[in-house]
């Protein structure tokens, strides 16, 4: 999730996520085709792996990403990398932050 280079978008949407002896909810705050940051009253660590459902604004059906690694996480905020997310669910990640996006 390190790669700067790949498009972000400031977000606020909802996010459920799964993982082996955790399971919460939390926010979306930045997103990109990489990952994503989010806050969570859910305390994360560095070992956990995650399936991750986000519901982006304006989409009816929930983007699913089969696994995602918690790269960082301090407090209440931690960042994902996306691991595994198909080659569908990556096309509309790419399309929804490429039309969501504003030039700075």
């Amino acid at each position: 999730m390190e790669d700067r280079d790949t498009p972000r978008l400031d977000i606020h949407c909802p996010v459920v996520f799964l993982g082996d002896h955790v399971i919460g909810k939390g926010t979306i705050t930045n997103l990109s085709t990489a990952g994503c940051g989010i806050h969570s009253t859910t305390l994360l660590n560095n070992k956990n792996s995650l399936t991750v459902t986000v519901r982006l604004p304006g989409e009816e059906e929930p983007l699913m990403v089969g696994l995602a690694a918690v790269r960082w996480a301090l407090g209440g905020k931690a960042g994902l990398e996306f691991i595994r997310l198909g080659p569908e669910g990556l096309a509309r990640l790419r399309r929804y932050i490429n039309e969501n996006r504003t030039e700075g």
